[in-house]
C-alpha cells in the first residue's frame, strides 16, 4: 500500500544499543516500534536522483535512508560485518590490487596476433593507464569498477587510436563490461588528454592537431589547435561517448 506524503506509519525496526561502563562494553539487541513520517524524500547526488527500493523517512528530526544506496552513490566502500555487528566504511576509493590491474591491462580492446610482426608492433603493446584512482562505482552495480585507457601508436611513436574500457572485479577477476573508442587516425602530435572526474563520474577527452614549432633555431612537433573533444559517461550501465565536438 502506497503511503501518502505526510502519513505516519508504525514501523518495527531493529535497534542496536551500545552500553559502555569503565573499560568494558557490550551490546544488546531490542525491537522497538517507532512513528515515522514519509514525505517522498529524494536522494540526490551531484544533481542526479538516486533510485532506492526502501523509501527514506523522518524520525525524531533525522532522515533515514538505506546505507548501501547512499554509499554506492558516493563511491564509498561499505561492508556489513555480521559478527560485530557493524557497517564498515572506507573513505575514498580503495586501491586496485596489482594482479587485477595487470590482468585488465592485458585484456586488450583490439585483437592481437603476436605471430604477425606488423600486428604485434601495432596492436599487441599499447600504452595502458588506469584512469580511476582506485575502485569506483560508475554503473551502480557495485563499487569495484575501474577504467583502463589504451593508446595505440605507430612504430614511429605517432598515436593513432585510443580506447577506454570499463572493468568490474568479479570473483577475483577483472571482467570487461564494455569499451568505447575515443579517437582513431594519425592526426595528433600528443597522445590526447583523457581525464576522469570522480565527482561527475565522467571522462573528458581532448586531442590536438600537429603543429610545427620553431624555437632557438630548433624545430619540433607540438600541440596545435583543438581537433576533437568529447565526454565519456555511463548510460544504462555502459560507457557512451557524448557531447562530441570535432573540427570540420
Amino acid at each position: 500500500m502506497k503511503m501518502n506524503k505526510f502519513k505516519a506509519a508504525m514501523l518495527g525496526i531493529l535497534v542496536v544499543c551500545l552500553f559502555a561502563g569503565g573499560t568494558a562494553a557490550f551490546s544488546k539487541t531490542v525491537t522497538e516500534k517507532i512513528s515515522a513520517r514519509f514525505a517522498n524524500i529524494k536522494l540526490i547526488v551531484n544533481g542526479n536522483v538516486i533510485q532506492t527500493k526502501a523509501e527514506p523517512f523522518i524520525y525524531n528530526g533525522n532522515v533515514y535512508a538505506p546505507v548501501a544506496t547512499v554509499a554506492n552513490a558516493l563511491s564509498i566502500r561499505q561492508e556489513w560485518d555480521n559478527k560485530t555487528p557493524a557497517v564498515r566504511f572506507s573513505n575514498g576509493a580503495s586501491s586496485i590490487p596489482d594482479a587485477i590491474a595487470q590482468q585488465a591491462k592485458r585484456t586488450l580492446p583490439l585483437p592481437c596476433d603476436g605471430s604477425d610482426p606488423k600486428g604485434s608492433a601495432y596492436y599487441c603493446s599499447p600504452d595502458t593507464e588506469i584512469l580511476t584512482k582506485g575502485y569506483v562505482n560508475l554503473t551502480g552495480a557495485g563499487n569495484q569498477e575501474f577504467l583502463v585507457l589504451y593508446r595505440y601508436k605507430s612504430v614511429e611513436g605517432i598515436p593513432f587510436e585510443a580506447y577506454l574500457t570499463l572493468f568490474r572485479q568479479i570473483n577475483g577477476k577483472a571482467v570487461p563490461v564494455n569499451t568505447v573508442e575515443l579517437y582513431k587516425g594519425e592526426s595528433t602530435a600528443e597522445p590526447g588528454d583523457a581525464v576522469y572526474d570522480p565527482g561527475l563520474k565522467k571522462v573528458y577527452m581532448h586531442r590536438y592537431e600537429f603543429k610545427l614549432i620553431t624555437e632557438n633555431n630548433t624545430t619540433r612537433f607540438g600541440k596545435g589547435e583543438l581537433l576533437e573533444a568529447a565526454i565519456v559517461e555511463v548510460q544504462n550501465g555502459k560507457l557512451v561517448k557524448t557531447g562530441q565536438l570535432a573540427k570540420k
